[in-house]
């Protein structure tokens, strides 16, 4: 059984969607395993969950959260990384790598 809390103290931002979820389902599975959801990629955000569609810029460029990820150094994962993270439960591997993350920048 998985730990409802696998998430816990860790932040997300999604962008995109899959063929299956939308940016507001893949939030919904964020939260209920304890995570947050935030509007934007920030410096406090420890990961951007990418979906399989992502709005392009005109140029065919990154998307804003993409460009945001890279400059403050967010990791970014597929969706389904994700999940199978929450899977195996590898919630200690993402909170070590988010707090490595946060000691670099400060």
């Amino acid at each position: 059984m998985r730990r409802k809390d696998i998430l816990k103290n860790l932040s997300f931002c999604i962008t995109g969607k899959t063929f299956e979820k939308t940016q507001a389902e893949m939030a919904e599975v964020v939260i209920s395993y304890g995570g947050k959801v935030r509007q934007n990629v920030s410096p406090n955000t420890d990961y951007l969950i990418r979906g399989i569609q992502v709005a392009k810029n005109i140029k065919g460029g990154l998307s804003e959260s993409e460009k945001r990820a890279i400059r403050y150094e967010v990791p970014v994962m597929k969706y389904e990384e994700l999940l199978d993270e929450i899977k195996n439960d590898k919630s200690k591997r993402l909170r070590e790598l988010a707090k490595m993350r946060r000691k670099s920048n400060i």
